[in-house]
């Protein structure tokens, strides 16, 4: 077994069953270590981080450059909503 204190102080166990399977425990739950490896590879190969030419794209929208700046705004003056109160204005329709 292997383990490892990590940020936080958590600590990090790396060890094999009695199948030979490796895994990863961590906060008291047991993860499958080459799921977790493939997981990371795909996610790796999967290029989905956003592109310069996207956020130019983005940034360049007048609409979108107002939406951010009164939302900028909005959270300065304190008018931010918690996802509660979201949830129960939909409900009632407000939103």
């Amino acid at each position: 077994m292997f383990e490892l204190k990590v940020h936080g102080g958590n600590i990090v166990k790396i060890f094999k069953e009695n199948d030979e399977k490796a895994v990863i425990e961590y906060n008291g739950v047991n993860y499958d270590f080459e799921l977790m490896i493939k997981l990371l590879e795909e996610n790796k190969n999967n290029d989905s981080s956003v592109r310069d030419s996207e956020i130019q794209q983005f940034e360049q929208d007048p609409e979108m450059r107002k939406m951010v700046e009164d939302s900028e705004q909005d959270i300065k003056q304190g008018k931010v909503l918690s996802t509660k109160e979201v949830i129960s204005k939909i409900r009632r329709g407000v939103i």
